[in-house]
């Protein structure tokens, strides 16, 4: 049976207590030259390996020192007011409070612990199969070099290969969300996400061995008072 109805002031409230973010944006073209500057420091130094504390099948993981990142003040508080930005889009997604607005962020208050920071530098072929961050808040990944030569999949309807995967923590209904999102990753690009959020890179092939790419991780801890309006 279809019953009609008309439509009235109905009073309506989004709850999305499940609904992790993906943030992502651009790294300036200046914070950019400067990663890449830190990059090739660690890269020709006597660097430390970080795939110890990795899950990804990849050789090269370069551990960037805490004496790296205070030569790059730029890149690092760029890394904060991005995490800033994630902690504010977050926090108006899960809106369990009769209005959207109830929550704010005060900035004023805000401070980011970087735990860990490391380059990936992936060849083809090499993976990271599908995991979480642990004793962190938030996580990130932003790409330097992407594949210049990847061979694309052999079933185009489904080119998996070299993407970003994140996968749905919160349920499998396809009706409702996408179980797996797939991301093409590109130079400049930075995603920011929950630690726990699942997440994978899939290996890929390309016509030049030497075709590589280069990402930066990292994970922090985000502290900031929540303020509600008078």
């Amino acid at each position: 049976m279809t019953t009609k109805f008309q439509q009235n002031n109905l009073p309506i409230q989004i709850l999305a207590p499940w609904a992790n973010i993906v943030l992502k944006s651009k790294i300036p073209d200046d914070i950019f030259q400067d990663l890449l500057k830190m990059y090739d420091e660690v890269k020709n130094s006597k660097w430390d390996s970080h795939g110890n504390n990795l899950v990804g099948q990849i050789e090269e993981e370069l551990t960037v020192k805490t004496e790296n990142q205070k030569q790059h003040p730029n890149w690092i508080n760029f890394c904060a007011l991005m995490s800033q930005k994630f902690l504010v889009a977050q926090q108006n997604t899960n809106q369990v409070s009769e209005t959207t607005d109830s929550k704010k962020v005060n900035s004023n208050k805000f401070t980011v612990n970087i735990n860990a920071m490391w380059f990936v530098n992936q060849k083809p072929l090499e993976y990271n199969p599908a995991h979480v961050h642990s004793n962190c808040s938030i996580s990130a990944i932003a790409y330097l070099k992407t594949p210049k030569e990847r061979i694309k999949s052999k079933k185009e309807f489904y080119d998996t290969d070299g993407k970003l995967s994140f996968i749905n923590n919160a349920g499998l209904d396809t009706r409702w969300s996408v179980p797996i999102l797939n991301l093409e990753p590109k130079e400049q690009d930075i995603y920011i996400f929950p630690a726990l959020q699942t997440h994978l890179v899939y290996p890929y092939q390309s016509k030049n061995s030497q075709d590589r790419r280069v990402s930066i991780s990292f994970n922090a801890d985000i502290k900031s008072e929540i303020i509600k309006n008078n």
